[in-house]
């Protein structure tokens, strides 16, 4: 994986994240409240999606995490093990977003799947890193302008006698 790429999946998920809550423009006023329970799925997800690419990219780095290599070894046999590994976090972000705007739902199922499909259909390398660029894209866009915090007022009307 090309460290320029590398850089680009850490930095703009951070950059969005922090403009995100440095700026009024973000959520936009079409966001919609993400409870606690689709962030703990969001975070799941994720942590389970960087793994799977951690896994096929840097496995000697990952290995250094214990108790991760025999789902290493599985995320690089590309088998119906790797498939599980890859399609459940994916499932569990689609899941933790969706109350997000359907379109942009839609776009980062789409991209997930693209993923998914460049991965274990042979795709040329190049192809696979652009789609893992266009799905880091899409969830930090959609997470930070669609995604706000819980709505107090809901969670205090239902508490109010």
């Amino acid at each position: 994986m090309p460290l320029e790429l590398l850089v680009l999946l850490v930095a703009v998920p951070v950059a969005l994240m922090m403009l995100r809550f440095t700026t009024p423009l973000l959520p936009s006023r079409w966001a919609e409240p993400i409870g606690r329970t689709d962030l703990l799925l969001l975070a799941l997800g994720a942590v389970g999606l960087v793994f799977h690419c951690t896994a096929m990219f840097f496995p000697e780095q990952t290995a250094l995490v214990p108790l991760t290599g025999g789902a290493i070894d599985a995320v690089n046999r590309l088998g119906p093990a790797s498939v599980l590994l890859y399609a459940v976090p994916a499932g569990l972000v689609v899941v933790a977003l969706r109350r997000i705007r359907w379109p942009a739902l839609a776009v980062v199922a789409a991209t997930l799947v693209a993923v998914g499909v460049t991965m274990y259909a042979g795709s040329p390398l190049d192809v696979h890193l652009a789609t893992i660029a266009l799905a880091v894209l899409a969830i930090s866009m959609a997470a930070a302008a669609f995604a706000s915090g819980a709505d107090r007022s809901r969670e205090a009307a239902s508490v109010t006698p």
